[in-house]
């Protein structure tokens, strides 16, 4: 004899998928959004180190105040600014290179920074 699933199996069946697979969806939406998240924070940490060596090697003596820029194609989609403070002793300054994008509506920035003689 041949078992069938009945009405009441396929309803129920339907019921819970209509359940689970909403939420199952949103876990996969939120991994996407955070792995692309994730790969855009390494670039911009990679864009700021970057800049950080450009700068230092440069030894420019107008990098007293901020500076900003955009970085160029590929990666359009970041802007930078630096800046150069002394420390209270004097003998060291310390530069901050700011990288930032934007998300949909809001602004992202990482920032990385290091000490100058």
């Amino acid at each position: 004899m041949k078992r069938t699933f009945t009405l009441l199996e396929v309803l129920a069946a339907m019921v819970l998928a209509a359940a689970v697979l909403p939420v199952a969806l949103r876990g996969l939406s939120l991994a996407l959004a955070s792995g692309g998240e994730a790969a855009r924070m390494i670039e911009a940490a990679a864009l700021a180190e970057n800049k950080i060596a450009e700068i230092v090697l440069a030894a420019d003596e107008r990098l007293h105040a901020e500076t900003t820029g955009e970085f160029d194609e590929p990666w359009s989609a970041y802007q930078w600014r630096s800046t150069i403070v002394a420390w209270p002793d004097g003998e060291v300054r310390e530069l901050t290179v700011v990288v930032s994008w934007r998300r949909g509506a809001s602004r992202r920035e990482l920032a990385m920074a290091t000490l100058l003689p």
